[in-house]
């Protein structure tokens, strides 16, 4: 948001004909409207040390490596045209970039070109770029380039009707295919090898495959209801714990609606789960400790915080017949000591 709002005043000074916008009573009513909603930001940031933006600008890359490479530019370019699929994505990229070094010259359509590249170039172009300096997401760019879809289709516009109807029909006939596929294999591991719901036997080994990280929270609720391990120790449990940041939220999705316990995260990466709990006003209290990992009972988070760990049972989900991830719940008894956020 804050770059959508620098770029549209981009716009006016880069543009004569909208130049009087920044003198305009609007411009002061935006920049008091755009002043209290940053202040609640700017005011809790005061408090915390400024924690967001040290975290944003610096903490976030601490750990990449030093360096531009132009081979992960290309790999960002090219998963960008992936997830755009390539009839949209190469012309999307095509006409930004035409459009960008060959205005109109007829003033009103200048300015409609420029409006729509000062709205969607500079978080398109900026954040596809930071990609050659560290992993960005793909969500990160999305919004510049459905802004750019704009030119695409004033493009498109200009062509005869019949080729519009082949590419956009033939698109929608390929994506939606595509995702028909890729969304049976995600619930029904359609694709993996060894499940029972496989085409010809699958062709995607169950471990390396990246859509078992999606965690099925439904499934896991019900591992949770009907384990009376976990029904037993929750009753004395003051608080629930998870070594990833992550998965603290798919947790608390899949607890049953009875359970109403605390979900927080004891890792070097909290956010903001070292801000929203104190775990001071938990000393003395019980965990019920759930990891991905089977070593949490000698691990550095659950012997040099707790006065015991023991392991109570395991959890499994499961998609086409294979277990896709196996959770290990423990008793933590009485924090004994306050887990020490880096911030």
């Amino acid at each position: 948001g804050f770059l959508l709002g620098l770029s549209l005043v981009g716009f006016c000074v880069s543009s004569p004909r909208h130049r009087c916008a920044l003198r305009s009573a609007w411009m002061v009513l935006g920049t008091v409207l755009f002043g209290l909603c940053l202040f609640p930001i700017f005011y809790w940031n005061s408090r915390h040390g400024w924690i967001s933006f040290q975290f944003q600008l610096s903490d976030r890359f601490a750990t990449e490596a030093v360096g531009y490479s132009l081979t992960n530019l290309l790999g960002v370019l090219l998963a960008e045209v992936g997830f755009l699929f390539p009839t949209l994505g190469l012309p999307l990229w095509w006409v930004s970039l035409k459009a960008l070094f060959s205005l109109p010259q007829e003033k009103t359509q200048r300015s409609k070109v420029q409006f729509v590249l000062w709205s969607g170039l500079p978080v398109a172009a900026g954040f596809t770029l930071l990609g050659g300096w560290t992993q960005i997401y793909p969500a990160w760019p999305a919004p510049g380039l459905w802004t750019l879809t704009l030119l695409l289709g004033r493009m498109a516009a200009h062509w005869q009707l019949p080729t519009v109807r082949r590419w956009l029909r033939g698109t929608g006939l390929v994506v939606g295919t595509l995702l028909l596929f890729a969304l049976t294999h995600i619930t029904l591991g359609t694709l993996q090898k060894s499940g029972r719901s496989a085409i010809a036997n699958g062709f995607i080994p169950l471990q390396p495959d990246p859509s078992t990280a999606l965690i099925d929270t439904r499934q896991l609720r019900r591992q949770f209801a009907q384990s009376a391990e976990f029904e037993e120790a929750i009753a004395t449990t003051d608080f629930i714990l998870t070594d990833e940041l992550w998965l603290s939220g798919y947790i608390a999705m899949a607890l049953p609606p009875s359970v109403n316990q605390v979900v927080t995260s004891f890792t070097p990466d909290p956010r903001g789960h070292a801000f929203w709990f104190n775990s001071s006003d938990w000393l003395g209290k019980n965990a019920l400790l759930i990891s991905l990992t089977d070593s949490q009972p000698d691990s550095e988070l659950g012997t040099s915080y707790f006065q015991s760990v023991t392991p109570l049972t395991q959890l499994t989900t499961q998609r086409g017949g294979a277990v896709t991830e196996t959770f290990f719940i423990y008793r933590a008894d009485r924090l004994i000591w306050p887990y020490p956020y880096p911030y």
